[in-house]
């Protein structure tokens, strides 16, 4: 059997624009009061397994009448093997407490979105995957890796809007999924650079 254990975090709300761009740092009561101050400003929180718990406020420098959206989930999780075993078929020999193998550690996902104008949207999204070991007796280990994606939507008319869309903007090499097999890594290559084009017609 494994054991686990893991904290997750989800925070999704509207920046107000703000002249101003600050940070703070409040203590475990102020969770009490939820992630939103009455005045519309964002309480990020950091996670952890334990210990003080901290929060960090964000404002946002004013750009005219423009307005951004966050959107910020991720997770931390532990899993280990509670028992001993040789695996004879792959060379390696898992040992209570080990790390189970290609489980990342950290799991990141924060988007950014413009209102750029009336019709014009953009917004970045920053995908992480922390590292994992590649085998059960850890002894091999893949380091994760991040990618950013951009999307742009224009309504173009009233009943027309075009979309585009960038994955891997920086076009960076990068497993889907890595693994260690007949005494070799083996890694499942993940999407290069792609753009995507659409349109959608309302009535």
């Amino acid at each position: 059997s494994q054991v686990g254990a893991g904290v997750a975090l989800l925070v999704e709300q509207r920046l107000p624009l703000a002249d101003h761009a600050e940070v703070a740092v409040v203590d475990d009561r102020d969770l009490d009061r939820g992630a939103l101050d009455r005045g519309g400003r964002l309480l990020l929180r950091r996670a952890h397994e334990a210990g003080r718990q901290r929060l960090a406020e964000h404002g946002a420098r004013e750009v005219g009448r423009d307005r951004l959206d966050l959107a910020l989930s991720g997770s931390r999780a532990e899993h280990l093997y509670d028992f001993d075993r040789i695996v004879a078929t792959a060379g390696e020999t898992i040992r209570s407490g080990n790390t189970v193998d290609t489980a990342p550690d950290w799991l990141w996902t924060a988007r950014l979105d413009w209102q750029a104008t009336a019709r014009l949207t953009a917004g970045l999204e920053w995908v992480h995957v922390g590292g994992y070991f590649t085998d059960a007796a850890n002894d091999n280990r893949y380091d994760g890796h991040d990618l950013v994606n951009l999307r742009l939507r224009w309504r173009a008319r009233d009943r027309v809007t075009l979309f585009a869309t960038v994955r891997n903007l920086a076009d960076v090499r990068y497993a889907e999924r890595a693994d260690y097999a007949f005494g070799s890594d083996r890694y499942f290559p993940g999407e290069e650079r792609a753009v995507s084009l659409g349109v959608r017609l309302t009535r």
